[in-house]
């Protein structure tokens, strides 16, 4: 099946439970609530192992994104580059009623090593970045590793149980990002919302989890202290946020949040109707304020905080014109 276009694609969102999760997901994705359990996350554009995103509006509408980048790859991405087949990028949003493990992702070259792929499937590190969506004034977000605290001093402090000791904390803001390289050691804490933007991968070694008690199975969660202690980058110390570069103040605020190899992560404030998308390029609109139009040449989209929507490759632009006052994130896929 030829595919030499798309108009723009949604996604139904995936609900996760998690131990420490919240009760803010459904309702932020305007869905109704289909499970008693917290919703630790939800993964609003995935393309890893089983988690497949399953589109929900046009001519494409119940095909999964794994269907889209085996068929048209060409498409969706232009000259961005996939991961070995897949798209390259994972979307979510989080819920966080209690903290998250103490933990750490590997590189690539450690996810493959740690992790060999099944055939047909793809091993990769985790590089991720946040966006602080909701806090409170006791919220805190632990982001590499105090100044100072080398491999010693803090296998000491794990096996002593005061792993938290050693690693540098902050209380976040509403609009705060921080960018968390593959090796990283990070915990989210408490009574947050944020999204992310991560690279397509699943993998997790959790280091510490505050001495807590999973009530699905009556037993501590696993670690995995040897894989974490090697995926660990010791020089990585404190982890602030960033300071935004930016382009534009008026009428409409554009601010650069991150670019590395993996991604790079707009905001876009916007008060007047602003282009976007780039031809030959995969973008991703991400509404987390407000609401608006999306106009195409293929459809006009009702957008609000919770949605996102992929801009593939052949598209070209679109324009959002926001009700009111708007935030948008807009994901850029690796060229």
């Amino acid at each position: 099946m030829a595919i030499d276009r798309f108009g723009p694609l949604r996604f139904e969102p995936l609900f996760k439970s998690a131990v420490w999760g919240g009760y803010r997901l459904f309702d932020f994705h305007g869905r109704p609530r289909t499970s008693a359990e917290p919703i630790g996350e939800t993964w609003v554009l995935s393309d890893q192992g089983e988690n497949c995103s399953k589109v929900i509006n046009g001519t494409y509408a119940g095909r999964t994104l794994r269907q889209l980048m085996t068929i048209a790859p060409q498409a969706i991405l232009g000259k961005c580059r996939s991961a070995n087949g897949r798209f390259p990028l994972l979307l979510k949003f989080l819920d966080t009623l209690q903290p998250l493990s103490v933990q750490v992702h590997p590189n690539d070259e450690q996810a493959n090593m740690l992790a060999p792929p099944r055939p047909g499937d793809v091993s990769l590190g985790k590089t991720e970045a946040w966006v602080i969506l909701e806090s409170e004034e006791d919220s805190l977000l632990y982001a590499g590793l105090k100044s100072g605290v080398d491999r010693a001093q803090f296998e000491s402090a794990l096996r002593k149980g005061i792993l938290d000791e050693t690693l540098h904390s902050f209380n976040p803001v509403k609009g705060d990002c921080v960018h968390l390289p593959a090796g990283t050691v990070h915990a989210i804490g408490a009574n947050l919302m944020l999204f992310e933007v991560q690279q397509t991968s699943d993998l997790t070694y959790r280091l510490y989890d505050w001495n807590r008690v999973d009530h699905r199975t009556g037993k501590p969660r696993a670690l995995h202290i040897e894989e974490s202690l090697l995926c660990t980058d010791f020089s990585q110390g404190p982890t602030a946020p960033r300071v935004p570069v930016v382009h534009s103040h008026s009428p409409n605020r554009v601010e650069a949040l991150i670019r590395d190899r993996y991604f790079g992560l707009n905001r876009l404030t916007l008060s007047e109707e602003m282009t976007v998308g780039v031809p030959d390029e995969c973008r991703v609109i991400v509404p987390i304020e407000g609401q608006g139009e999306l106009h195409s040449d293929f459809s006009t989209e009702i957008i609000s905080a919770g949605d996102i929507v992929m801009l593939p490759a052949t598209m070209g632009n679109a324009t959002i014109v926001p009700n009111g006052k708007m935030t948008v994130l807009e994901v850029l896929v690796p060229v």
